[in-house]
Order: structure tokens, then C-alpha cells, then sequence
């Protein structure tokens, strides 16, 4: 997943997960689901799923993944991305496992390899969903100033005083113009910022901050970059 939706999912998707599937338990209670986690050798890769033998219980478990997936942040059939997996290959899993009419079915959620993790969409828009709305719930609007301290490939690290905040700045930029620019141009190490934005106090810290910044305007000196409008 990528490093920003990471800032939060840490977070929140253990609750996410557990209790997006007592909803759809809930909503249908003829049909029992819980989520389990394991590694596994895969055996088969199927044109709906994975045959996946795991060593901890000694058989083989028929994995369906059947579906859209994410995959850096791109989105794919499970046609088009299954040609990443080939037998022998070492996974670890997250599966919600459905039974109906005396049944069990194992559909992945989740599936990490040595070099590449994809997620289900479906799962990935909930709990995209959960964290904006934990944002929307949580977060106060602020300007307030503040020194560049690290920068990484979608984030700043600015501190004030002995306040930390970890600033998103994921999207796209432009100047007061209207013209897109790269925010890299105009912020650097050391640099003094005014930032205008949503501050949101983190359950823990990330990366050091204790806060997170959705800014929706920067001011570097005279110039000032926002955020484009979707």
C-alpha cells in the first residue's frame, strides 16, 4: 500500500476489518464469517483463487481471490495479477472465511509476498472510507507556522517548538496562478513554513509526530502553493 494510506492503516485496521465483517454479519446472520491470518506455501494458481498448503495444520487450503485487487496503488483483476504468484512461492494471508449451508470458504483479503502485498479493493475503499471519516471527526482547521525538518516521498516532518507533525502532501500542487507545480521545488530542510490546513491529534505517534497535517495551502517566503482542487 502506499506510505500515506500506511500512516493510518496501522492504525485502524485491525477495527476496520473486524468490525466491517460483523456489519455484514449482522446484515445477514444465516452467514458466519471470521478473519484469520497465516502463512503458507502456494501449491496451484487457479483462474479463481490459489491452492495454498499450510504447514501449521498440515493440508492444503483452496484460496479464492476471485476479484479486484490493488496492487501500488493500481488497481487489477485477479486474471491480470496472478501471474505474480507461482508454486512454491512463501505468502502470508488475511482471509475472512464464510460459512453458509455447512460450507467453508476462505476469500483473501489480504496476501504479502517476499517483494509485493496486494489488497482487496473492496477492502481497501472501506477502510479508506473509515480513516476520512475518522479525519472528518477528529481534525481542527489551523494555520500556524513551523520549520521542514525531514523530507520523504509523500510527507514533511515540521516541528514548532516541541511539536511534531507529519504533513501529507500526496497530490497534486499548484501556484496561485493555477499552474501545477512540484512541491519539492519550493520545500527543503531547514526550510520556515506557514501551513494552512486540518491537524489531526494520531492515536500514536508516526514517524515521531504526534500529529497529522492534511495541508490545503503552504507558504514558503513570498510564494504559495495549494493544494488542486479534485
Amino acid at each position: 500500500m502506499n506510505r500515506i494510506l500506511g500512516i493510518l492503516l496501522v492504525i485502524i485496521v485491525a477495527l476496520s476489518i473486524a468490525s466491517v465483517f460483523t456489519i455484514a454479519v449482522e446484515a445477514k446472520p444465516k452467514i458466519v464469517r471470521r478473519t484469520v491470518r497465516f502463512s503458507g506455501v502456494v501449491e496451484k494458481v487457479g483462474d479463481k483463487g490459489l491452492k495454498v498448503y499450510v504447514e501449521r495444520i498440515n493440508r492444503s487450503i483452496p484460496l479464492f481471490c476471485g476479484g479486484k485487487w490493488v496492487k501500488d496503488r493500481e488497481v487489477y483483476n485477479w486474471s491480470e495479477i496472478k501471474d505474480l504468484f507461482n508454486d512454491g512461492m512463501e505468502i502470508r494471508v488475511l482471509a475472512t472465511v464464510v460459512r453458509a449451508n455447512n460450507r467453508s470458504v476462505p476469500v483473501a483479503l489480504v496476501i504479502k509476498a517476499d517483494n509485493f502485498t496486494i489488497y482487496r479493493a473492496r477492502l481497501v475503499k472501506l477502510i479508506r472510507r473509515r480513516i476520512y471519516r475518522w479525519i472528518r471527526s477528529h481534525a481542527r482547521k489551523a494555520t500556524f507556522n513551523a520549520t521542514v525538518s525531514e523530507i520523504g516521498d509523500n510527507y514533511i516532518i515540521v516541528t514548532k517548538g516541541n511539536i511534531t507533525g507529519l504533513v501529507v502532501m500526496k497530490g497534486k500542487w499548484v501556484s496561485e496562478n493555477g499552474t501545477e507545480v512540484d512541491w519539492r521545488d519550493y520545500i527543503s530542510p531547514n526550510t520556515d513554513v506557514t501551513i494552512r490546513g486540518f491537524v489531526v491529534k494520531l492515536p500514536r505517534e508516526r514517524k515521531g509526530a504526534k500529529y497529522l497535517v492534511i495541508p490545503l495551502g503552504i507558504k514558503i517566503g513570498d510564494t504559495i502553493i495549494k493544494r488542486a482542487r479534485r
